[in-house]
Parts: structure tokens; C-alpha cells; sequence
């Protein structure tokens, strides 16, 4: 889902997405570290006893790391939300010197199509660099570092992690040829709206003197309406990849549950080993899901 186009684009700023990758997997050790700090913490209450005084340090230390998660999400937005606005002024940019180098090849497109690309157009590719780069690096790094850490602690659920998690990119690639489809149907009518409206506007008083405003009105409420079906068709795709990604990430995390709890009821696992894998499954499937709902922002940007 990589357009090599923006990839250019953002190649500049090679050195800031090297540093929010490292961000990421510094995350992810958080992730781990809170989870296994959360895990010994019940293991030690529940079984050996843990003083209040004795877990405070535990408490300290976790409130550290929720603190270091929260501050690098916090600065991993705000750079890739600053490589989004560079990349698209320049876009502009280009786009406007483009047209005013070549003016007559860019009057053979309608002024609603190059109206269309300028803003709406180059608009869109804020969720492509803000919504889906971010959650691919996300789910690059994420679920990797907690898949080794879950095949240390516990293979038998490392190797549920490993055999589900590809069921959700499989369904993902299933529906996003689909959706890439109806996305690309959806642009072109709005670039169709766009047109017919530009060119609408500035001669009103020409449809008004040969009597033709009811046929424009008609004619408008015709493309309005095709717009509104197409997007409601694109929204009805990206509610089935989002539902299909919840239910198999659900039915994923009870597969893992019922598997520890059947393990410690027949005493066939430790606590604090399958407990930490309990805590740290949701996180593991959490990044697929996110990257479901970007992955649909992505294909508008591209589009566009």
C-alpha cells in the first residue's frame, strides 16, 4: 500500500521516520515492561503474599513507563503530523507552478478538476501521512517485539499469536480490493461534482436567461445523489473491514484465554508466564486493528 510517488516525497525526512521507528519499538519494551511489571505484581499478591510497602517501587516504576509511552506517542504525532504540512505545501506548490509553467495544457482539464486536486485532493493525503505511515510502523514493530516476548515467556501461546495473526491481513487485502474499486468510483465523482459546479457558478445568469435553471437543478441533485450512493458504498466496506477485524482479533484473544485458563486449571502452566501473555494479546492485535481502519484512509489519499 506504499505509492512509490509519496514515498519520494517523504524520503527528505528519512532521518525523523528512523527516529519515530525507534520511538516504536521503545513503546513496545514499554508495553512489555508494564505488562510483566503488572504480571509479577498479581503473581506475588496473589500467591506469595506482597506486602503494600513491598510493591510500591513496582507502582512507581509502572507509573514511569506509562508516563515515557504517552510523552513518545505524544512527539510521534506531532512529527508526522510536521512531515504531512511540508508535504503537502509543497505539493501545492508544484501543482500551482505546474499549471502556471504549462497554462495552456493545464486548460485543456476542467478548472473543477484541478480545484478538486489542489484541495480536496492534497487534503486527503494528511490521513495517508498522519494516519497510515504511523500505523505501519506501528504494526511493524509492535506485534514483532511482543511475539518474541511471548514466545519466550510462553511458546504455547507465542505460537497462537503467530498462527492468527495473519488471518487479519488476509481478510484485510480480501476487502481492500474492494474497496480500492469503489474509492476510485467515489473520486471521480466527486471531481464530477466539482467540475459541474465550478462551471456552474459563473454562469448563472446565462441558465437563468434561457430558462434552464430547473434542468441544472435536476441535473445537480442527479450528481449529489451518485456521490452520496458511492460513499455510502466506501463507508459500508470500511464498517465490514472494521467488524472483521474486531471478530477475529476477539475471537483471537479468547482462543488465548481459554487456553491459559484450561492450562492453569489442570495445572499445566505457571501464573506469572501465561498471565503476562494474557495481559500483552490485546496489545499484540491491537495495531492490526488500527491498521484497518488507516488502511482505508490510505486508499483515499492514494486515490486522490
Amino acid at each position: 500500500m506504499l505509492d512509490k510517488n509519496i514515498v519520494k516525497d517523504i524520503l527528505p525526512y528519512k532521518k525523523t521516520l528512523i527516529l519515530v521507528i525507534l520511538s516504536n519499538i521503545i513503546q513496545a519494551t514499554m508495553i512489555v515492561s508494564i505488562s510483566y511489571i503488572i504480571a509479577y505484581l498479581a503473581d506475588k499478591l496473589l500467591f506469595d503474599e506482597l506486602g503494600h510497602s513491598a510493591a510500591t517501587p513496582f507502582l512507581v516504576l509502572l507509573f514511569f513507563f506509562f508516563i515515557v509511552k504517552a510523552v513518545l506517542n505524544y512527539i510521534n504525532r506531532l512529527k508526522m503530523e510536521e512531515i504531512s504540512l511540508k508535504v503537502q505545501s509543497r505539493l501545492r506548490y508544484e501543482l500551482l507552478k505546474a499549471m502556471a509553467q504549462d497554462f495552456k495544457a493545464a486548460e485543456k482539464k476542467p478548472e473543477g478538476q484541478w480545484l478538486a486536486l489542489v484541495t480536496k485532493g492534497v487534503d486527503k493525503l494528511d490521513t495517508y501521512l498522519t494516519g497510515f505511515l504511523p500505523q505501519l510502523g506501528i504494526l511493524l514493530t509492535f506485534p514483532a517485539v511482543l511475539l518474541i516476548c511471548a514466545f519466550i515467556s510462553d511458546w504455547i501461546s507465542g505460537l497462537i499469536f503467530f498462527v492468527t495473526a495473519p488471518l487479519i491481513p488476509f481478510f484485510m487485502v480480501l476487502i481492500g480490493k474492494i474497496a480500492d474499486k469503489e474509492n476510485k468510483k467515489q473520486w471521480h465523482l466527486f471531481q464530477k461534482l466539482t467540475v459541474f459546479m465550478t462551471d456552474l457558478l459563473p454562469g448563472l445568469l446565462v441558465v437563468k436567461a434561457y430558462n434552464q435553471t430547473q434542468r441544472q437543478i435536476e441535473q445537480m441533485r442527479e450528481n449529489g445523489a451518485k456521490f452520496s450512493t458511492a460513499t455510502l458504498k466506501v463507508l459500508k466496506i470500511a464498517f465490514l473491514s472494521a467488524f472483521m477485524l474486531e471478530f477475529i482479533a476477539t475471537i483471537s484473544i479468547a482462543v488465548i484465554a481459554v487456553n491459559i485458563g484450561l492450562r492453569l486449571l489442570y495445572g499445566q502452566a505457571e501464573f506469572l508466564p501465561v498471565f503476562f501473555c494474557l495481559l500483552i494479546a490485546p496489545q499484540f492485535y491491537q495495531p492490526f486493528r488500527q491498521f484497518g481502519a488507516a488502511f482505508h484512509d490510505a486508499m483515499n489519499g492514494i486515490t486522490a
